[in-house]
């Protein structure tokens, strides 16, 4: 079979889902994506591929333009990718007007999150293990929002479902800096966070509705602002050992969970009995767990 009749058979098929693990790429290949595996040529690409996943893809350079033939790409994943610095233009992205979920794991040389901010269709966004993102020293100083006179910052067009980070630092990094309309935020670890990021919340309070940290070992407070978060249903802490009392919260609260808490916020949160069980007494689902310790057995 010539290589012409191959190809032809290759465009016939109509496979939705491509991961590729460790690609070696080929620079004679041109930047197709389907150029760097023996089995697909190139100018073969999958135009209407809906899902792709890349694993330790050490040579393959997204920012190249890879993506901008994959219209119908609806989830992408990029995980190991350590040589990749940067992610592809707007103008790429602004291509991919289907894409509604993005994970970018342990991308450890990342160094922008610039062309994000142009996937208008992206409803879930995963960043874990980008150190890079977090390490301008900038992003450690302190800003505040007045709470009266609000933000003048510009929003940003993604409206997220979803918004998953392993750091509170990249929610000072743009595009996510900018965000106003996100309804979930997971912390997956919260272990360096002192205080909840206020700023970034107080801008989004309008459409939050889950807030969720894990390992929030340092977390010492919650913000008196809470109660102004008016589209909040589902607040967890997990593993917050030195919250001693509560704020008051929103009257649209109907999940709240605490976990390994201090045994001063377990006495406040007794029921009927505790100076904060006003505040949680109608709240439908309570979970108010002190930490466990063999010798109290």
């Amino acid at each position: 079979m010539t290589q012409l009749r191959q190809q032809q058979e290759i465009q016939k098929q109509s496979f939705q889902s491509l991961e590729l693990q460790e690609i070696i790429y080929s620079r004679t290949k041109g930047t197709s994506i389907l150029g760097l595996t023996p089995k697909i040529k190139d100018n073969i690409v999958p135009s209407k591929l809906e899902r792709l996943a890349l694993g330790r893809c050490d040579q393959f350079d997204v920012s190249r333009g890879s993506l901008s033939s994959l219209t119908f790409l609806s989830r992408f994943r990029m995980d190991g990718c350590v040589n990749v610095s940067s992610l592809p233009s707007a103008g790429v992205f602004e291509r991919l007007t289907v894409l509604h979920s993005l994970e970018i794991l342990n991308c450890k040389n990342l160094e922008s999150l610039s062309g994000i901010q142009a996937l208008r269709s992206l409803r879930f966004l995963s960043i874990c293990g980008c150190g890079k993102l977090t390490a301008d020293s900038s992003l450690h100083q302190p800003t505040v929002i007045d709470v009266d006179q609000g933000d003048t910052t510009t929003g940003s067009s993604l409206n997220l479902d979803e918004l998953e980070i392993d750091h509170h630092l990249l929610l000072l990094v743009e595009p996510l800096k900018s965000l106003c309309s996100a309804k979930r935020l997971v912390v997956t670890d919260a272990s360096s966070l002192a205080c909840l990021p206020e700023n970034w919340l107080l801008r989004n309070r309008t459409a939050l509705q889950d807030i969720t940290m894990y390992d929030a070992v340092c977390l010492h407070s919650l913000p008196p602002s809470m109660a102004s978060f008016c589209s909040l249903h589902t607040l967890k802490l997990f593993h917050a050992p030195l919250i001693e009392s509560l704020p008051n919260l929103p009257t649209s609260l109907s999940t709240l969970c605490i976990t390994d808490c201090h045994p001063l916020l377990k006495a406040r949160c007794q029921e009927d009995l505790g100076l904060d069980w006003c505040k949680i007494a109608n709240i439908p689902r309570v979970s108010i767990l002190e930490r466990f310790h063999a010798d109290d057995s």
